[in-house]
């Protein structure tokens, strides 16, 4: 069964795409934090059942977009960890490779 397992990714191809997720994420936490402080700001100039129901819509979307962002972030620390076990498992497999012995003829 494990002859056709076969893993088509390097590890560095995880840890780059880890990172540029990641890199992503905080982009988009970033815009986020700041639509919710100009929705903050508009409470002093912006009055009303329009302003009202504006900010009440941001406000229920806050949670759903807090959760993405942090299903997003699980994605990113399961990359890096797949990353982490492909590495000690290539190492754990090289250093069993080099106790073998040279001289068996098979």
């Amino acid at each position: 069964m494990t002859d056709s397992i076969r893993i088509k990714v390097s590890t560095q191809e995880l840890q780059a795409a880890s990172g540029q997720t990641a890199s992503t994420l905080q982009e988009m936490k970033t815009a986020f934090s700041v639509i919710g402080q100009a929705v903050d700001r508009s409470k002093g100039y912006w009055q009303g059942e329009a302003a009202e129901n504006h900010r009440k819509v941001y406000g229920d979307m806050k949670e759903t977009v807090s959760e993405i962002l942090n299903r997003i972030q699980e994605h990113v620390d399961d990359l890096q960890t797949m990353a982490q076990t492909y590495e000690e498992g290539e190492e754990a497999v090289k250093e069993l490779a080099a106790d073998l012995p040279s001289d068996v003829i098979i």
